[in-house]
């Protein structure tokens, strides 16, 4: 589970994973001993730099805007999730179908079941065991969820992502957000931030510059909406571990 605390409570176990993704040459954030967070150079953001953006980008996201940040994966590319409008910057950013749904991120279960008025048991028990972390759970969407999410459809992916800065986003923003990779469609994720700011840069409201966490895959996707799980994208979480839990889960057509 993540350290309580938001930015103060990122020590040692957050930092390390962080601090892996980076080893080339790192940038100690602030007076303390052990630093909060470390960044790789040139592109580092000192702790009141981080702090500063992450509430930027907060703002944003509130007012509508978009904004970029990093995930457990790769950089997602955020909206306020139940804004039509910020939801179809999305789809034009990224030049997506919009009859191809967007992901969710929250901030916690309750979070989830804000966005679905049928969450069925064995959701709760596959969050439980793996958020935060890198898997979408899809489930039935709440006639609150606006379609333009959904690309018309009945069901959402949602997911809690195991990243300090992602958390402190979702918990100070306090609204589920578009949790989509940050890349033009049909070119992949990104863990790099100046590959962001190429593609992105004049196009966002935000950019904040941290570092993605430890997952090379992207998020593991399972549809438990109907009566069987059905795995439709295996990413970092492995087929093998949903099977541990639901006995009955199934590996469909993967995307």
């Amino acid at each position: 589970m993540p350290a309580k605390g938001g930015l103060r409570g990122l020590k040692a176990s957050s930092g390390a994973r962080l601090r892996q993704t980076a080893p080339q040459m790192w940038f100690r954030l602030g007076l303390r001993r052990e630093p909060l967070l470390s960044f790789p150079c040139p592109t580092a953001l000192s702790e009141p730099a981080l702090v500063a953006s992450i509430a930027s980008a907060c703002d944003a996201l509130k007012q509508g805007h978009t904004a970029i940040f990093p995930t457990d994966t790769f950089f997602a590319l955020g909206a306020n999730a139940l804004d039509p409008a910020a939801i179809r910057e999305v789809f034009e950013l990224k030049g997506r179908d919009e009859l191809m749904p967007l992901p969710v991120l929250v901030a916690s279960v309750d979070s989830m079941q804000a966005l679905s008025d049928d969450v069925p048991q064995e959701a709760f028990a596959v969050a439980r065991r793996f958020w935060p972390g890198p898997l979408t759970i899809v489930v039935k969407r709440s006639n609150r969820v606006p379609q333009a999410l959904t690309g018309g459809g009945p069901t959402i992916g949602v997911r809690v992502p195991d990243h300090p800065v992602a958390l402190e986003i979702l918990r100070n923003s306090g609204i589920p957000i578009v949790g989509t990779s940050a890349n033009p469609s049909g070119t992949p994720p990104t863990k790099d931030l100046a590959q962001i700011h190429e593609w992105f840069d004049g196009k966002v409201r935000v950019i904040v510059g941290a570092p993605c966490g430890r997952h090379a895959a992207p998020s593991t996707v399972i549809d438990l909406s109907g009566g069987v799980p059905i795995v439709v994208r295996e990413g970092a979480v492995t087929f093998d571990q949903l099977h541990e839990l639901l006995p009955d889960v199934t590996l469909g057509p993967q995307r």
